[in-house]
């Protein structure tokens, strides 16, 4: 009798003890990755309304943003969840549409009182996020106990979800029913919402403005699928299970809507680089070449941008490099009649050529509380310099024409000294080959940070198609480019540790083009490679 009633401790106790670990799986562990996906593949579409955090991400000053998914999938993807959306922001007078249709991807500007479209363009692969990695991000989720850092709770009654999407870290929050309800970043907000009824989908058509050929735009969506993680064992299943139910709370941290600076501020002078054609007197501000940086500065104690004339001088000339020296130990201080004192140094495009340079020749001195922000320096010149002189003469071939117009826009054309100047270390000769290492010496002496773009797209802007037009007949050695400046030149002379792809690395290696380097279009709304502004805000 004792004997069965043991037995029977022994498997209550065990069913308990199972029962027990069952539901910390299920409430603790289990992702429901399969339940979600198949939710998502068999809904007619999902609506999702997008709010930016900072403000380096509003587009056309605007913070929000509307979507509409369309999901294609069904029960044989293998895991895959494909789909068509369409994206919409607008402000008072312009609406701005991106459409994925059948893995291509499409931008339309539209009159809001009108509604009349009046411009639709392709958009390249790198323009849109890695879609086809979205099933594989679902999969591989982690679930939290909670988030700190929020206004707000996030998810009161469902699961929370960890996962990385396109470099970032997003939590979501998932309902009982397995439908994902809302998602967040450090930098985004999204509120997500099913729609079982079809009619209320707005109709998904190719954009298209009535009065050319409507546009054969490549393939961006790639189609690859991911492979499928491998499931855990018992045993790490096991410990899952163990660790959810006994060990401390799985916590995620939202980050900062913005940065405090960590340091001691220092006055900041931002020195432009190459095209500027009108001499001036330092101003406290210049949007159209740096944008709103001067709001995203916590450490500098003012902020003062020079205005020089880097069309008919060039980065060797003594009159530039006295004016730039000239101006840095005003603004710092100086230690001495010759050495510049307190100051972060940010420098853009040959600006770097020109701080270097005045070192270099001795017209003034570095001292050791110079902290520089290097972006975008062409440290061994520009393949696209060497073009210009034999592109832009030319008058007699349409290509030529086209490529002259193309490098004007950018300011490369016509080739003044400043352009002259700015040829590839390569092609020039032994005195100029000895001036770009000196100034290369320079930078990496005084340590500088380095922001370097690979993708002469970048983040999306009336000059993107130019830049890339540029980048593509440039020649450039690397691969790599932001259009103008290959990442070899960019970095010349700086070790490459501390070099990375994401906005908290030293030295930053960013999928922008050469205008974006300056700040000048904030920040990209997704992906951790996209975004200048944050890595200069955050940096010091």
């Amino acid at each position: 009798m004792f004997i069965v009633l043991a037995i029977v401790l022994v498997c209550g106790t065990v069913a308990t003890a199972l029962g027990a670990a069952h539901f910390v799986f299920v409430t603790k562990v289990d992702n429901q990755a399969k339940a979600i996906l198949s939710g998502l593949q068999h809904t007619p579409g999902v609506y999702v309304t997008l709010t930016v955090k900072r403000a380096s991400m509003r587009l056309n000053g605007v913070s929000t943003a509307e979507a509409y998914i369309f999901p294609r999938g069904g029960p044989n993807l293998d895991g895959a969840l494909l789909f068509d959306a369409v994206l919409t922001h607008r402000n008072e007078d312009v609406m701005t549409t991106y459409t994925l249709l059948n893995s291509r991807a499409y931008v339309s500007t539209s009159s809001v009182s009108t509604g009349t479209i009046m411009h639709v363009s392709c958009l390249e692969a790198s323009q849109v996020p890695p879609i086809h990695m979205m099933a594989f991000s679902l999969t591989t989720s982690t679930v939290l106990d909670e988030v700190q850092g929020t206004a707000q709770p996030l998810c009161d009654n469902g699961k929370l979800l960890q996962l990385s999407f396109a470099g970032e870290n997003f939590v979501f929050c998932t309902a009982q029913d397995s439908k994902l309800q809302r998602a967040a970043s450090d930098d985004l907000d999204m509120v997500i919402q099913y729609v079982s009824d079809p009619t209320l989908l707005p109709d998904l058509v190719t954009p298209w403005n009535g009065t050319a050929t409507p546009l054969d735009c490549p393939v961006v969506v790639s189609s690859g699928i991911p492979p499928t993680p491998v499931a855990p064992t018992y045993m790490e299943t096991a410990s899952m299970v163990y660790n959810a139910a006994t060990g401390p709370k799985r916590s995620f941290m939202m980050g900062k809507l913005s940065c405090e600076c960590r340091r001691a501020k220092q006055p900041c002078l931002f020195v432009h680089g190459l095209g500027n054609s009108k001499a001036g007197p330092m101003v406290d501000t210049f949007k159209s070449y740096w944008g709103k940086i001067h709001e995203h500065s916590p450490c500098c104690s003012s902020t003062k941008f020079v205005q020089f004339d880097t069309v008919t001088q060039g980065w060797t000339d003594p009159n530039l490099q006295r004016e730039f020296c000239t101006a840095a130990l005003k603004i710092s201080q100086g230690e001495s009649q010759s050495t510049v004192g307190s100051l972060i140094l940010v420098t853009h495009s040959m600006g770097n050529l020109l701080a270097g340079g005045a070192v270099a020749s001795g017209m003034c001195q570095f001292s050791s509380r110079v902290t520089w922000m290097s972006l975008a320096g062409p440290m061994q010149g520009s393949q696209s310099t060497n073009l210009v002189a034999s592109r832009c003469a030319a008058s007699n071939s349409w290509f030529d024409r086209a490529f002259a117009d193309v490098l004007g826009l950018t300011g490369l054309c016509p080739s003044p000294r400043a352009y002259v100047q700015l040829q590839h270390q390569s092609t020039v000769g032994a005195d100029m080959q000895a001036k770009y290492q000196q100034a290369q010496a320079v930078r990496r002496t005084h340590g500088a940070r380095v922001l370097c773009g690979t993708d002469p797209f970048g983040i999306g802007s009336p000059m993107s198609i130019a830049l890339a037009s540029v980048g593509a007949i440039s020649g450039h050695a690397d691969r790599a480019h932001d259009g103008v400046v290959d990442l070899t030149s960019c970095m010349a002379g700086v070790s490459t540790s501390g070099a990375g792809a994401d906005s908290s690395d030293y030295h930053y290696r960013a999928a922008i083009n050469h205008l974006d380097t300056s700040f000048r279009h904030g920040d990209g709304w997704w992906g951790n490679d996209r975004k200048p502004q944050k890595w200069f805000e955050c940096a010091l």
